[in-house]
């Protein structure tokens, strides 16, 4: 790898009548195939990682879901670890995954403990102010170290992701994945999700005459000029709707 990643990259999709939309929201120095993305929206995904990273880990602590004397653990952090370079960085070693770990644990900024009183609770949430800072004050830096200077609007710049936050931010994710998402009690909940969503998508297919009056219309409308994908989408939007 090199200094930093750009977050930029990547490839889009959208439902076709979606793209007259899209090219608007497009339009400017897109790079070729149009797949770079404006820093707004580099900016906005960063945003997400940190929060989805940061805020999933206080929340998962004060459900009691995740330990903090466990992250400690070497046996412990080797499957966070795994975990954050099978999921997210395999193209970072478990090493440098290791390094920036411990990195963060060797602050004063995660607890060695959590109390469920109001002194953990604020220690928490300082956990959560200085990582969060961390994470944007490191990107922002990198970033005008690049770009320079003034405006950055659109395409005029990347935003720029020094490796070692996103190893960091990786591992923050993967302790909550391995914590919380992959553990026996959110397997359960989310196969049952799963069985729900499964189960509502058949019955508004089978039974389109139980779709709102504007998923209807608009399923309708798709069948009338032979459009599955759209017909499909209707569906889908019906039962997005109800969650």
């Amino acid at each position: 790898m090199g200094r930093g990643d750009v977050a930029g990259s990547g490839k889009f999709g959208f439902y076709p009548d979606d793209e007259e939309a899209y090219e608007w929201v497009r339009q400017g120095d897109a790079g070729e195939g149009n797949q770079r993305r404006c820093v707004e929206a580099q900016v906005m995904d960063w945003s997400d990682d940190v929060a989805y990273c940061v805020h999933d880990v206080e929340d998962a602590v004060t459900s009691g879901r995740i330990d903090l004397r466990a992250l400690r653990d070497p046996d412990q952090q080797a499957l966070v670890v795994a975990l954050a370079q099978r999921w997210y960085l395999p193209d970072f070693s478990a090493e440098l995954l290791q390094e920036q770990f411990q990195t963060l644990l060797d602050t004063d900024w995660i607890p060695q403990k959590h109390e469920a009183n109001r002194a953990g609770l604020a220690a928490l949430k300082a956990m959560t102010s200085r990582l969060v800072g961390h994470f944007v004050r490191g990107v922002h830096d990198a970033t005008r170290a690049q770009a320079g200077p003034g405006d950055l609007a659109r395409y005029a710049a990347d935003v720029v992701v020094p490796d070692y936050l996103r190893a960091q931010t990786a591992v923050l994710k993967a302790a909550a994945a391995h914590y919380v998402m992959l553990s026996d009690e959110r397997r359960g909940v989310m196969a049952h999700q799963t069985d729900v969503i499964t189960e509502l998508v058949q019955h508004f297919t089978q039974r389109p005459e139980s779709l709102d009056e504007i998923h209807a219309d608009a399923r309708e409308e798709a069948i009338a000029q032979g459009d599955e994908v759209a017909a499909r989408r209707a569906v889908i939007d019906q039962v997005a709707s109800l969650f």
